[in-house]
């Protein structure tokens, strides 16, 4: 296997234990996953967005506004899009918690 199909796959891993630890309320844990996973892939958007998401919902709310803002200046066109993220963050939780 090549370390790009490695690498990927331990990409989508993190992604996916950080999403869970999200739903299940460990914040710190999710926050620890979505910056393994930037380590390894800082453009990755979901990764960033859920980083941000993880500090506001853990109450680190200045950590979270710092996060945010970098991830409009890099991703977001259009302030409308942070709503759209928020709304499919919390349609996306009854399906994570199946996991």
């Amino acid at each position: 296997l090549s370390l790009a199909l490695l690498t990927g796959c331990a990409i989508q891993k993190g992604i996916i234990t950080g999403d869970k630890k999200f739903v299940q309320g460990k914040y710190s844990s999710a926050i620890t996953e979505y910056k393994n996973v930037l380590k390894k892939d800082p453009n990755n958007k979901q990764a960033f967005s859920m980083l941000a998401w993880s500090y506001f919902k853990k109450g680190d709310y200045e950590e979270a506004i710092d996060t945010f803002v970098i991830y409009q200046q890099l991703y977001l066109k259009e302030p409308e899009a942070l709503k759209d993220q928020f709304e499919s963050i919390t349609m996306a939780q009854p399906l994570l918690a199946a996991f």
